[in-house]
């Protein structure tokens, strides 16, 4: 997309809109109407014809650097697009890379914090073995036995092992959600499993469909019912 090659003068378009603006305040200042009655109905109305006119006036004003500066707005966009396109997309992956190496290490260190508290567990529990065996053969055995069930009943060891990624780089937690069976990106979910969610949502996850009820109400012209929705209509002057 190439700019438009008139150049359009800020100040201009500045003083333009300032003179519209003086003429504006004064006509509103002059114009104002309270319908009281069926004459001043008809001013109203009138006066809003004029108000229409006037406003189509100053878009039409407007209307040439606006496009001038839409169109170059357009063009700056398109050139940092392009420019940050290749850097993007190399970020995209790289972040992605990370993420994934990222995920794969959390599995395997959480896995070998599994094993090495189960190992923790094995250990106190055959020492405990040993010491029960220990307190039988001097005829402890209300205390062997309670030193069993001691081990038995202590808690899981906690093993916490070093993260290797902290300190290389930087995370953020950020909480998702997507539906279940589901892909990550929420906006590629195939419809029946979007369905079928919608089966199972509690009600207080769902929400009111505004445009689908506006379109209900208005293809029904006021006689559409939907529990907990009252329909009514409004006459709202047109010019």
């Amino acid at each position: 997309m190439m700019p438009i090659t008139e150049v359009v003068q800020p100040a201009d378009v500045q003083a333009i809109a300032g003179h519209a603006e003086q003429d504006a305040i004064s006509f509103v200042e002059a114009h104002k109407i309270d319908v009281t009655d069926v004459p001043s109905l008809e001013r109203a109305v009138s006066v809003r014809d004029v108000i229409g006119a006037k406003q189509k006036e100053i878009v039409a004003k407007l209307a040439k650097p606006k496009k001038w500066a839409h169109g170059l707005h357009a063009w700056f966009c398109e050139l940092e697009r392009t420019a940050l396109a290749p850097l993007n997309k190399l970020d995209a992956y790289e972040a992605q890379q990370i993420r994934a190496f990222k995920q794969q290490q959390d599995r395997e260190r959480q896995q070998r914090e599994r094993e090495e508290a189960d190992r923790q567990r094995r250990d106190r529990e055959t020492r405990a073995a040993a010491e029960a065996a220990a307190l039988e053969r001097d005829g402890e055995t209300a205390m062997a036995a309670a030193v069993v069930q001691e081990a038995i009943s202590a808690p899981t060891p906690v093993v916490t092992l070093p993260d290797v990624t902290r300190g290389v780089a930087k995370f953020v937690r950020r909480y998702k959600w997507k539906y279940a069976g589901g892909p990550e990106y929420v906006a590629t979910t195939p419809p029946d499993v979007v369905a079928r969610t919608l089966r199972l949502i509690p009600r207080e996850f769902t929400c009111v469909d505004e445009i689908k009820m506006g379109a209900y109400a208005r293809s029904m012209k006021g006689t559409g019912v939907v529990p907990g929705i009252e329909f009514f209509h409004s006459d709202d002057p047109v010019r």
